[in-house]
């Protein structure tokens, strides 16, 4: 578009805003290479582009550092971006790591994560939780078993379909079980802290993808 840069600078912004993505998940994942954690996430296309789209890009991305000492950091839209920690619960999170991510709002971890969310230990993932005071959800994954079995008959096709209808229940009871044992400890730690505002809970199942 030639004539792009001859418009006037509020329409160009407009237009750049556009173009900036919509909600990430940004993974912490395990760097062989260096031995520790760390979030994992390409800068926005909308911070290369040219010094205007990067001038409202930083308006809306915050740089955060990983490391006290050493190099590392990745861009974080506050208002969108969802941090993802699979592996690696509490006491592989630094107070650096924690300081840096006291705006975040909302998070994704998995069901099962030690010693976080575990049915006897969730007290643990609720004082993690604890550590971000800006959080407003946060996401439980669960994982299921699938039947990777096909229907060689009618009649095997027909119990496979009432197996199959019976795993879907189970699992929607699973996951309201799981999140009605975590917002019962909720509760806990509100008549322990009444001052506590406990982030928005959604327990869902694992995908493939993930």
């Amino acid at each position: 578009f030639q004539q792009f840069p001859v418009l006037p600078s509020e329409i160009r912004l407009q237009i750049w805003e556009q173009a900036l993505p919509g909600p990430r998940v940004v993974p912490r994942t395990w760097n062989n290479d260096k031995y520790h954690y760390s979030l994992r996430r390409r800068v926005p296309l909308i911070l290369q582009v040219c010094r205007e789209a990067r001038y409202l890009g930083l308006s809306m991305y915050h740089l955060v550092r990983q490391f006290e000492k050493k190099d590392g950091a990745v861009y974080l839209n506050w208002a969108k971006d969802e941090v993802y920690i699979r592996r690696g619960c509490k006491y592989m999170v630094t107070k650096f790591e924690f300081m840096q991510l006291q705006r975040l709002r909302f998070l994704r971890m998995h069901w099962g994560l030690r010693p976080c969310w575990c049915q006897t230990t969730l007290y643990e993932g609720v004082g993690f939780l604890r550590q971000f005071p800006a959080l407003e959800v946060i996401t439980i994954m669960t994982a299921f078993a699938e039947s990777t079995a096909s229907a060689t008959s009618q009649e095997y096709a027909d119990k496979l379909a009432t197996s199959r209808k019976f795993s879907v229940k189970l699992k929607s009871r699973t996951l309201r079980s799981i999140a009605s044992m975590i917002l019962t400890q909720f509760r806990l730690e509100i008549v322990r802290d009444p001052a506590w505002r406990p982030p928005r809970l959604r327990v869902v199942r694992l995908e493939v993808w993930w």
